[in-house]
């Protein structure tokens, strides 16, 4: 359970090195152009030293520029459907690991009567320890979404007894994944849907004024405050499943 949240914690960082990809480009060029100016000053080329300060300016700024602009804009609001990929994919790593788990305990009254229906291919991938693969069986039969809160709920419910209180925490999360359907379904546009869906995710702290028009935009900041959000539910949820580590 521990590796989970481990992996999920190191997709994460993945996702912040993004936001700062530009420093690896920016930095070498820059400090040479620092280096330029000082030497036009003390050489005393006010010429030089224009043209210097002015490739400093537009390096340093370069992310308020134009299009450059509307790039980054691109770059970040694809770190929130990264963010929320990794997220779902964590999430669903941790709900298996558990229902092994529990399956080797015995296994709850729900689950041991839980009746799947397996296509022939599944029956013949079933490997030696079958029970590592009840978890994915599952999750395929009954159509669990993980990036989907109300899901996430009810499966952790029923099947691990953990309830998940809808509170702040969890509104932010709600909020993310929303933002995540109309960035890759909506071209970032905001919707009656997307409004619809984020009606009832409040109080937040992601966003929590927002227009009813226009296109949904993060910054940097706000994409490592999904990240936080998102690990603080994670420890949270291992916490409450404290039972299953085996």
């Amino acid at each position: 359970m521990r590796n989970v949240l481990d992996e999920f914690r190191r997709d994460l960082e993945s996702i912040y090195s993004l936001l700062d990809f530009d420093q690896f480009i920016i930095d070498l060029p820059l400090s040479e152009i620092r280096a330029l100016k000082t030497y036009a000053e003390e050489q005393d080329l006010p010429i030089v030293k224009q043209k210097a300060e002015k490739l400093e300016k537009i390096l340093t700024g370069i992310r308020e520029h134009g299009s450059t602009k509307i790039t980054y804009g691109t770059i970040y609001n694809q770190c929130i459907v990264l963010a929320v990929s990794y997220f779902s994919a964590a999430l669903e790593n941790l709900f298996e690991y558990c229902i092994e788990s529990s399956l080797k305990a015995g296994g709850s009254e729900v689950l041991r009567s839980e009746e799947i229906k397996l296509r022939v291919k599944d029956i013949c991938s079933i490997g030696p320890n079958p029970l590592s693969q009840v978890g994915e069986f599952l999750v395929s039969n009954n159509k669990i979404s993980f990036q989907d809160m109300k899901s996430i709920k009810r499966s952790f419910k029923e099947y691990l007894n953990v309830d998940i209180i809808k509170d702040e925490l969890t509104n932010d999360i709600i909020f993310a994944q929303a933002a995540r359907h109309i960035i890759v379904h909506n071209g970032s546009e905001i919707n009656s849907r997307f409004q619809n869906q984020i009606l009832a995710a409040a109080p937040r702290t992601i966003k929590p004024e927002l227009p009813y028009t226009g296109k949904l935009s993060f910054g940097k900041e706000e994409i490592i405050q999904v990240g936080r959000r998102m690990e603080e539910y994670m420890v949270l949820l291992t916490e409450k499943l404290s039972a299953y580590q085996r």
